[in-house]
């Protein structure tokens, strides 16, 4: 069965990096990569530079997807983290560019 348009119609929203989020970053960061990252590595990604590509995503309302013993299963509720991205941003030669660092999102649990 697939899953409905109406299943996937919940809000997940962006939110910047701030000291008050920071630890949510380094805890969905903890989960999903298999590495540990520095001390620097936060500090950089709240810099100002950094603010339009540094984000943490949040679910918004309850979407649900179907499952084989009940007509849905539950998968993020309301104000949830479910994911990061972090960027970098280098100069060089007066050329900008964009690295991606980290981009991660918590699987969904069907069970």
């Amino acid at each position: 069965m697939t899953p409905s348009k109406k299943a996937f119609s919940s809000k997940i929203t962006f939110a910047s990096l701030t000291q008050n989020n920071l630890g949510t970053v380094r805890k969905l960061n903890s989960v999903l990569f298999p590495i540990k990252y520095s001390e620097k590595f936060y500090s950089e990604i709240l810099l100002p530079e950094v603010e339009d590509f540094c984000k943490l995503s949040v679910c918004r309302s309850v979407f649900s997807l179907p499952s084989q013993r009940t007509n849905r299963t539950p998968v993020y509720y309301n104000d949830i983290p479910v994911g990061t991205i972090c960027c970098r941003v280098e100069t060089k030669d007066s050329v900008h560019h964009l690295y991606l660092l980290t981009m991660g999102i918590l699987a969904v649990r069907l069970d």
